[in-house]
């Protein structure tokens, strides 16, 4: 058995992974110290860490190169594990990586397909990168089939039938999930999205959405959307 170990040089800042043996010690499990120093500069004045949470921790710092590279050992050694592909794509995400993140995207889906996330990333990179809106769609309905209480895949979904003009379809995707969502941070992003619809197909409705989302979101911050909006829609 072995566990991936990320490195980092205290001397020359070099990251790096290592797969190490584990080894049983009484009751617990620990890995071996590794014989070699740097895998740059031969320094032993290292620390270690764990593999993913240091791609994801240089991910956040924006050094991108460490970001990739990391995570991309850490594959090579774990390939299917999901942690690994989940910080991967958001890795590639964050440094707009097209075949990064349509491997890992794809990989995710193939080897979690009940997992809402994995149709989450993979939607996003056929919307993002392909601009596949249909396709991206599909993997959206699914993630709100997998969490109904999550409101990115609906959000997403209804981005999607817009951008195919289907805005119609696009409002009663959104008002089928409305009355799932009761916080106003939440309800307010599915409104002021449903009177964008409205107002492509039937502008009356809109007028009267509009009337009534002002009285409700009055002392939200939300208010000043809605007040951009109507201005557009009722000039």
């Amino acid at each position: 058995m072995s566990f991936i170990m990320s490195y980092k040089c205290k001397k020359c800042g070099y990251l790096f992974n290592l797969d190490l043996p584990i080894q049983a010690s009484g009751n617990a499990m620990v890995t071996s110290n590794p014989s070699c120093g740097c895998l740059k500069c031969g320094s032993k004045n290292i620390g270690v860490s764990d593999a993913f949470e240091l791609a994801e921790k240089a991910r956040c710092e924006q050094d991108p190169t460490s970001a990739k590279r990391m995570i991309n050992d850490a594959l090579s050694f774990q390939p299917d594990c999901h942690h690994a592909l989940e910080i991967g794509v958001n890795i590639a995400a964050a440094i707009e990586d097209k075949d990064m993140f349509s491997k890992l995207s794809e990989r995710l889906v193939r080897l979690f397909p009940k997992t809402a996330a994995s149709h989450f990333h993979r939607g996003n990179y056929l919307s993002r990168f392909i601009g596949d809106f249909n396709a991206a769609l599909g993997h959206y309905m699914k993630g709100a089939e997998l969490d109904p209480n999550d409101i990115d895949y609906i959000v997403n979904g209804a981005a999607c039938y817009m951008n195919m003009g289907r805005h119609r379809e696009a409002a009663q995707f959104l008002e089928s999930a409305r009355d799932r969502f009761t916080e106003d941070e939440q309800c307010w992003v599915i409104d002021f999205n449903l009177v964008s619809c409205y107002g492509v197909y039937d502008r009356k409705k809109a007028k009267v959405a509009i009337k009534k989302f002002q009285d409700i979101y009055k002392k939200h911050p939300a208010k000043e959307h809605f007040e951009n909006i109507s201005n557009e829609i009722c000039p």
